[in-house]
């Protein structure tokens, strides 16, 4: 049986062989798709981080993840596409089983039967979940626990959380040859209404590069917590938000707390985020929380993750 090693020990190991790094650019896949060769990436000049990935594929490669068909990458690089980048490798959690790993449902949420494909793309720098997600580190701290999963073969929690019961979720890995792009937005120019010399029409807020980049101070974060007043005898748990800068921060909240709650935690948080337009989302699946009096119950968010996008 292959020793699995969890990602605290990539970060601390040395280079291994070039026979090693040979292996990962060619070799004969298994699963459902056995005898299909793939290709890997080429040399990188960030050696470091390019052994670093090498290593993830491949404890993944040996923890049953099954290589992805040409139709299935052929999709992921379709041309029209919202994604502007290629895969050379892709893989599937869970490729010794014939269907994607599944989180048992109540019965009455049984209906859901298609599987929903969740794209984890591997950067040169970084990595990022779905079309639009945020770039996030291998070396943080707060995403050992998402690597380790995957490394074993497993599902994250972070992905099982966010997502439905019943729902079969086929999770892709892939590894792209090039460094991270924010997701391109449609253009937002500022301009000015007939017969006003000086109005400006509703454009980009200039305090939006600086929020984007901001970070939740310790300070800021023990003061925005105390705000939330919890409630005697009520259940208490917590929701992970992603930080436009790809912090995660945690509120300790109710189920009965709302939406806008988390919006006043998260101003008190980064209070640069007060002078800008944006809205909670979730990317695994899409969802947009504009109903911001729903209850955290009700919204079925409570324990669970959502993301911060502008408008």
């Amino acid at each position: 049986m292959p020793r699995i090693q969890g990602l605290e020990n990539l970060n601390d190991e040395k280079s291994d062989s070039s026979d090693h790094e040979d292996d990962m650019k060619y070799f004969v896949g298994g699963g459902k798709n056995s005898g299909q060769a793939v290709y890997g990436n080429g040399p990188n000049d960030n050696k470091k981080n390019e052994e670093k990935v090498n290593a993830l594929f491949e404890q993944a490669r040996k923890a049953g993840a099954e290589i992805l068909s040409s139709e299935e990458l052929d999709d992921s690089n379709k041309p029209g596409s919202t994604k502007d980048f290629t895969s050379t490798t892709g893989y599937r959690l869970g490729g010794l089983y014939s269907s994607p790993c599944v989180v048992k449902p109540p019965e009455s949420e049984a209906h859901i039967n298609h599987p929903l494909i969740i794209d984890i793309n591997v950067w040169t720098n970084g990595f990022s979940i779905g079309d639009d997600g945020p770039l996030r580190s291998f070396d943080d701290a707060e995403n050992q626990e998402f690597w380790n999963a995957i490394m074993h073969g497993q599902i994250p929690s972070e992905i099982l959380r966010n997502n439905a019961p019943g729902r079969e979720i086929d999770v892709r890995l892939h590894r792209r040859t090039e460094v991270y792009k924010p997701p391109k937005k449609a253009f937002v120019g500022s301009g000015y209404r007939l017969g006003e010399k000086s109005s400006p029409l509703d454009g980009e807020n200039a305090n939006d590069d600086v929020a984007k980049k901001a970070n939740a101070e310790p300070e800021h974060l023990l003061a925005a917590q105390k705000e939330i007043k919890l409630k005697d005898g009520e259940k208490v748990g917590r929701v992970g938000i992603r930080l436009p800068c790809g912090q995660l921060i945690k509120a300790e909240v109710n189920a009965s707390h709302t939406i806008e709650d988390l919006r006043e935690f998260v101003i008190r948080a980064v209070p640069s985020l007060s002078f800008s337009s944006w809205r909670f989302i979730m990317n695994m699946p899409k969802r947009s929380f504009d109903d911001e009096t729903q209850t955290l119950d009700e919204a079925k968010i409570f324990n669970g993750m959502i993301m911060i996008k502008f408008d």
